[in-house]
């Protein structure tokens, strides 16, 4: 075992007009061997389910929507990557997830994902834009006051 996370199943996703470029078309389930993420359902401020952690699984839910890879080209390796990275993203803030998600995880666990889809090489150069990108974007939510809502809520 590489500790490299796992795709299980089938990528599905379709391009569509407007800021959230793709959609799922049938739940991601990624597999992160090295991670126990516990077991909770990840709500918006609506009550939506977007994403649940089952153990080491992490699965986003078919008609989720994201925008690729930020500021850079989106690449077949990059896709599934981009798509957890925002999902996680979107609650790892949430107190059921933060301690397992810190964003230098968050980060290595999205070039993992580019990695383990063949781009390694993509994987480097994306990981060292997140290094870099990831305090800037933080700093501009936290002057634009950008509202980090959502909740968790236990695996029924």
């Amino acid at each position: 075992m590489n500790g490299l996370p796992t795709i299980i199943g089938e990528f599905r996703y379709r391009e569509q007009p407007g800021r959230w470029r793709f959609v799922l078309e049938a739940p991601l389930t990624i597999r992160f061997p090295l991670d126990w993420w516990g077991k909770y359902q990840f709500l918006d401020d609506e009550g939506r389910v977007w994403s649940q952690a089952d153990g080491r699984d992490w699965t986003i839910v078919a008609g989720y929507a994201w925008d690729g890879a930020s500021m850079a080209p989106n690449f077949p390796s990059t896709m599934a990557a981009s798509c957890w990275h925002d999902s996680a993203g979107q609650f790892r803030h949430l107190p059921c997830i933060a301690s397992e998600l810190p964003g230098g995880k968050w980060n290595k666990r999205f070039a993992q994902i580019i990695a383990a889809q063949g781009g390694t090489k993509v994987a480097a150069l994306y990981h060292l834009g997140l290094i870099l990108g990831n305090p800037f974007y933080s700093l501009i939510g936290k002057i634009l006051g950008a509202k980090r809502g959502g909740k968790c809520v236990p695996l029924p």
